[in-house]
């Protein structure tokens, strides 16, 4: 591990974010106009608009994002068999803060959602380095 590259690629992160090269953390909802406040106001009778993000659980994958909801967090219970269920999630920037120690730095691209940050990135190829089963 180079002491110094980690070091300068998180000043260069923190740059970065002054001049307005990603959208931080929660913030990101204000550039997802296309998407409903909820998931219980998600149409999923008709065709869906969503975007793709990275997923936090697996390298090699992405989440698909329905509503401005997924990103800050939700506590409500919804219907199961008649009963309601109480259900609540912290959401994904929550999610990512608790996992790498800082807020995400979002980048849109068209219906894809890309992370900046260094700490993700580097993570991500040290998953897709790993043999599958590997315990490390």
């Amino acid at each position: 591990m180079d002491i110094r590259k980690l070091i300068r690629e998180e000043l260069e992160s923190f740059f970065d974010q002054d001049k307005g090269a990603g959208i931080v953390g929660t913030d990101i909802v204000g550039y997802l106009h296309d998407l409903p406040e909820t998931r219980d106001e998600v149409d999923w009778a008709h065709p869906r608009t969503f975007y793709a993000l990275p997923s936090l659980d697996n390298s090699n994958a992405h989440t698909e994002v329905y509503d401005k909801e997924f990103f800050t967090g939700w506590d409500r219970p919804y219907m199961r068999q008649g009963k309601p269920v109480p259900h609540s999630g912290k959401g994904y920037v929550a999610e990512f803060q608790k996992r790498y120690g800082e807020n995400p730095i979002f980048k849109i691209n068209g219906r894809k959602i890309e992370i900046l940050n260094p700490k993700f990135i580097s993570g991500q190829g040290n998953q897709a380095a790993r043999p599958f089963g590997s315990l490390d």
